[in-house]
């Protein structure tokens, strides 16, 4: 191992405490703090161990930013859920937390020079390290001060009202009219066999892993959205800051992918 200093993550989370233990509804103020491979990865291995009746009704995210990346972490059903930020115009994936680190860490995709790979190896050791400690996130912290940070930011609790960002040009319908009309005829299953599904209900999306029937479909994420009208067209105006977007076929277009509309 080289004497150079220890690769040094930021990690900050929404509504959920700082080593990854706690929900914390409510609080919605980011605030980052320096911690070392260890400790950022005991926080992931506290947060996917979080029981789900603690997510109920929570938009628990951790944030984490290494030298190759920044991510944003949920945890949907006992699985992390990864994306790379920006949010919007990213795809989260199942990760673990070893997974989660080394793409911020050792990325996934490096220079093929000797220096690289020595450092990449030596990195991956560090991550393999923590990952098979059974000592707990607090044995993992590289010493007191970083200790006292998370302390301190998991004990703040924030009152600033969280509103996900509205993507420029999109302005949120509000008349619970014409939310209801527009949940009436949005509702409904988007996608192809064995493929992905978008399942839209009562201004929530669902995100499955199609299979055979219905009742073996694996849900992948679930979040909120809300209509919103961009110039004269509907769109729909995902907790991520995404848009689906209608099609002329009553498809969605999500991303990057186009979503055929299905039977309810």
């Amino acid at each position: 191992m080289s004497d150079r200093p220890p690769t040094m993550i930021t990690l900050s989370t929404l509504q959920l405490s700082a080593d990854g233990t706690r929900a914390l509804p409510g609080e919605n103020e980011r605030r980052p703090v320096e911690v070392t491979v260890p400790a950022a990865l005991a926080a992931l291995q506290a947060f996917a161990g979080l029981p789900a009746v603690e997510l109920v009704d929570v938009d628990a995210k951790m944030y984490l930013e290494g030298p190759r990346g920044k991510v944003a972490v949920q945890n949907v059903g006992g699985k992390l859920f990864v994306a790379l930020v920006p949010e919007s115009v990213n795809t989260a994936t199942h990760r673990t937390p070893a997974e989660t680190m080394e793409l911020i860490v050792a990325g996934e995709a490096r220079a093929g020079s000797a220096a690289a790979t020595a450092e990449a190896a030596e990195e991956a050791a560090l991550i393999a390290d923590a990952a098979r400690s059974s000592g707990g996130w607090r044995k993992a912290l590289s010493s007191g001060w970083t200790l006292a940070l998370l302390l301190i930011v998991a004990a703040i609790v924030g009152y600033v009202s969280f509103a996900p960002e509205i993507p420029e040009g999109v302005e949120i319908i509000r008349d619970p009219g014409r939310i209801a009309s527009l949940n009436t005829e949005f509702s409904g299953r988007y996608g192809a066999p064995a493929a992905t599904i978008l399942v839209l209900a009562d201004g929530k999306l669902t995100g499955k892993q199609a299979g055979p029937t219905s009742v073996n479909e694996e849900t992948l994420f679930e979040m909120g959205f809300r209509f919103g009208l961009r110039g004269t067209e509907v769109v729909l105006v995902v907790d991520n800051g995404a848009l689906l977007e209608p099609q002329p076929d009553h498809s969605l277009r999500y991303l990057d992918s186009v979503y055929p509309r299905r039977e309810k």
